[in-house]
């Protein structure tokens, strides 16, 4: 699993490659830029849509960074998927999220995340 070299408000450094927008992370290595239509940066609510992703990608564990302020929510639909689920998912801000999905990658675990790189 691929480690966030560095993180900072506005943007993530992941194998020394710059990301300015909310990012997906999958098990496989997989790095994805979030929709965030008009806003560069991503909406601050996390949509259920976005929530099934992480958990279709095969994850033992979903990791969700609300943001560096923790502004950003999931929505109510989202909630109510995730809790019908059967495994772990975190909600933290992100430079936790970061931290954890770290740790997780140092522990060969085979996490999600979408972390929210702005407030």
């Amino acid at each position: 699993m691929l480690k966030i070299d560095k993180f900072g408000f506005g943007s993530a450094v992941i194998d020394g490659t710059k990301h300015i927008r909310d990012l997906i992370l999958l098990p496989d290595g997989t790095i994805k830029r979030r929709n965030g239509g008009f806003w560069v940066v991503g909406s601050h609510c996390i949509n259920k849509d976005e929530v099934q992703q992480l958990f279709a990608s095969g994850a033992d564990m979903i990791i969700i960074g609300v943001g560096v302020l923790s502004r950003a929510h999931l929505s109510d639909e989202a909630k109510n998927y995730a809790a019908k689920q059967s495994f772990d998912m975190l909600i933290l801000p992100s430079r936790d999220a970061v931290h954890k999905w770290n740790q997780l990658a140092d522990e060969g675990k085979r996490a999600a995340a979408l972390i929210h790189i702005t407030c």
